[in-house]
């Protein structure tokens, strides 16, 4: 991990680094990155195009919201995206948020990134 990885800045501040690839080790059945979610930071409300995900929580707090639903992150909470689910992850403290993300199937990055929708949080 001490390459460094994909940097966002405000106001989804966190940095991705990819672990397992098809970049770097040829893998077609599944992606995996760790993220780090910097304090009171998040991701985006987004959905992935053609890729499911599924979470781990290594360390920190925060909540998740997928689809309508919000849930309580804490360390070792683990939980699924469906293919085509907004969703969004918040770090709610001063602390880092630490999760392994894994992706399936796998695609080369650039193309994840074009498949990523960015959309917006319904109000309720």
């Amino acid at each position: 991990w001490k390459e460094k990885g994909d940097i966002r800045e405000e106001p989804y501040k966190r940095e991705t680094k990819p672990l397992f690839t098809m970049e770097k080790f040829g893998i077609k059945e599944f992606m995996l990155n760790v993220t780090f979610i910097d304090p009171y930071s998040g991701t985006p409300y987004h959905k992935h195009v053609e890729l499911a995900e599924t979470i781990y929580v290594v360390s920190g707090r925060g909540e998740v919201v997928i689809g309508e639903e919000k849930y309580q992150l804490e360390p070792d909470i683990v939980f699924y995206v469906p293919k085509e689910v907004f969703h969004q992850i918040t770090n709610k403290t001063a602390e880092t948020l630490k999760i392994i993300n894994v992706f399936a199937p796998a695609m080369y990055r650039d193309e994840h990134k074009k498949k990523t929708i960015i959309g917006v949080m319904p109000k309720k």
